[in-house]
């Protein structure tokens, strides 16, 4: 269960740093 919750963990944190980094570069593209 513990694997389960640090799963989830890691994907919220990882989609926390992941979608600005995402939206910049489709700003930035767009913009281009």
């Amino acid at each position: 269960k513990l694997d389960q919750v640090n799963q989830v963990i890691g994907i919220d944190l990882l989609s926390q740093s992941l979608l600005p980094a995402i939206v910049e570069l489709a700003e930035d593209r767009h913009w281009r």
